[in-house]
């Protein structure tokens, strides 16, 4: 004979040991739901940097992009540079936990210019949530990294490569937050399309100059979609529409692509026809990285291509040929144009820190 569900259970109504018991389990699952949406909402950036203070902040558009105005506005010239990857994790991770700057070598180098700007090769965030099991190579610096970008004096970095999505999007928000809260521009990725292809805006004086970030490595794993954050990637019709956009709202555009093969000083013919690309569709000056290895530039329509410019800050690159150096561009800009560029060399060491080649 089947016993009642009356005669299984106690009443809850009359049974106060239960009614202990349920209002104990309600607790801890409405702590739990709170904590969980409260992270996620923390997680999510609100814009490409919220928290730009290094420069003066000159105007926020609608769509997040920061304006920033160049030091010393009476100059009549506005020096940028530009450094290639910057991988802050594994033994540079530590030696940075360690107290260590890697820049420690380049940082009285960067004070000669108004913005300096790096392609960032490593999530920096605290989340182990998506990691790629497929990837040979995955990078997550601690937190203290974005301190120590900001205090070397990088102002702005691209996310558009292989490695932003290293972590998943949790970690790639995460870097975007740390970035926001260390004061450090960033541009290439974001959580959606829209953010991902929004060009940074630089004014200077009557000057404004936009760059844009692409990616064209591990595109399975680095691609924004609909569906959840990522890296800017190649793709005619969306690039060519964050082009115009650029060249519409800037005087001069500056593209960052993320392409070609590692360890080579050869550039592919897929570099070449993308290249010729960016300057046929909008872009006055294009400054890829990558390849581990410097790479040439080329004179396209009167435009510079920059093709690699190799390692920055980078371990396990000594004893690799042609990886254990890397190339700095100086670009000055007045009246609205670019003036010239002109190339200086660095040389990293064993630590991965860079120093200026004599």
């Amino acid at each position: 004979m089947k016993k009642k569900l009356s005669q299984v259970l106690p009443s809850i109504h009359t049974n106060k040991a239960w009614r202990k018991k349920i209002r104990t389990l309600f607790f801890f699952t409405a702590i739990s739901l709170f904590a969980i949406t409260s992270f996620a909402l923390l997680s999510i950036p609100t814009g490409n940097n919220n928290s730009f203070n290094l420069k003066k902040i000159v105007a926020v558009n609608s769509n997040h992009n920061i304006l920033i105005q160049a030091e010393e506005p009476d100059k009549r010239e506005v020096k940028l540079l530009f450094v290639g990857d910057i991988m802050l994790a594994r033994s540079l991770g530590v030696s940075i936990l360690n107290g260590n700057n890697p820049f420690v070598n380049v940082k009285s180098f960067f004070s000669n210019y108004d913005i300096v700007i790096g392609n960032l090769e490593t999530t920096i965030a605290r989340s182990f949530v998506g990691v790629q099991a497929s990837k040979g190579f995955t990078f997550k610096a601690p937190p203290k990294a974005a301190e120590i970008l900001k205090d070397a004096g990088i102002d702005i970095v691209s996310l558009a490569n292989n490695h932003s999505m290293d972590y998943g999007d949790d970690a790639l928000y995460e870097t975007m937050n740390y970035l926001n809260s260390s004061g450090v521009g960033h541009f290439g990725a974001g959580v959606d399309v829209a953010q991902a292809y929004m060009p940074f805006y630089i004014q200077f004086k009557d000057t404004k100059i936009s760059i844009l970030g692409l990616n064209n490595v591990e595109r399975w794993i680095a691609d924004v979609n609909q569906f959840q954050g990522g890296s800017a990637y190649f793709d005619e019709t969306l690039v060519r529409k964050a082009l115009k956009d650029a060249q519409d709202n800037s005087d001069i555009v500056i593209v960052m692509p993320h392409w070609g093969d590692e360890y080579t000083s050869l550039v592919n013919s897929e570099q070449k026809t993308w290249g010729k690309f960016f300057i046929d569709n909008g872009a006055d000056l294009v400054i890829g990285g990558h390849t581990h290895s410097i790479q040439a530039n080329e004179i396209y329509n009167d435009k510079t291509i920059i093709y690699s410019l190799g390692n920055f800050v980078f371990d396990g690159m000594t004893g690799i040929p042609g990886a254990a150096q890397g190339k700095m561009i100086e670009v000055k800009i007045s009246n609205n144009k670019i003036d010239n560029t002109k190339d200086y060399l660095v040389n990293i060491g064993f630590d991965g820190f860079p120093t200026l080649a004599e």
